[in-house]
């Protein structure tokens, strides 16, 4: 939103920016964050687009605001990023199913996922004696 405002890596946009994360974003404060970018200066929407990239975001905000507890997640010690997600989508996904002439059917692959994610989880030892045990 900066960017669009004040221009890619200008000082006031990377300074505008630091400020919301701080006052608003990292402390959940959606109507605080939503007011603050309705206060900024109007800009014109990306071409091809309805909407200016502020008034997109608050959209964005408005729709995720009850999702935005950030500080109670943080309490219990939940990630509020993507970051790990994605890298385990990477790490389980990636690294065991993409390799070079691999090949796998709808079925294999989501088999093989569970495998993954039961052996980097340390579950397979305890899931492989639970098996015994039911058989």
């Amino acid at each position: 939103m900066a960017h669009a405002v004040w221009g890619d890596g200008s000082a006031k946009s990377k300074e505008w920016a630091e400020a919301m994360i701080e006052k608003h974003l990292a402390m959940g404060n959606a109507v605080g964050l939503i007011e603050a970018i309705s206060n900024l200066p109007k800009v014109l929407p990306p071409e091809g687009q309805s909407k200016s990239i502020p008034e997109q975001a608050i959209h964005l905000f408005q729709e995720n605001a009850e999702r935005m507890h950030y500080p109670e997640y943080r309490a219990r010690g939940m990630e509020i990023g993507s970051g790990a997600v994605e890298s385990a989508g990477r790490r389980v996904v990636g690294l065991r199913c993409k390799g070079p002439g691999m090949r796998w059917s709808e079925e294999g692959l989501t088999e093989i996922i569970n495998l993954r994610t039961r052996v980097l989880n340390d579950r397979y030892d305890a899931d492989l004696a639970d098996l015994r045990k039911a058989s």
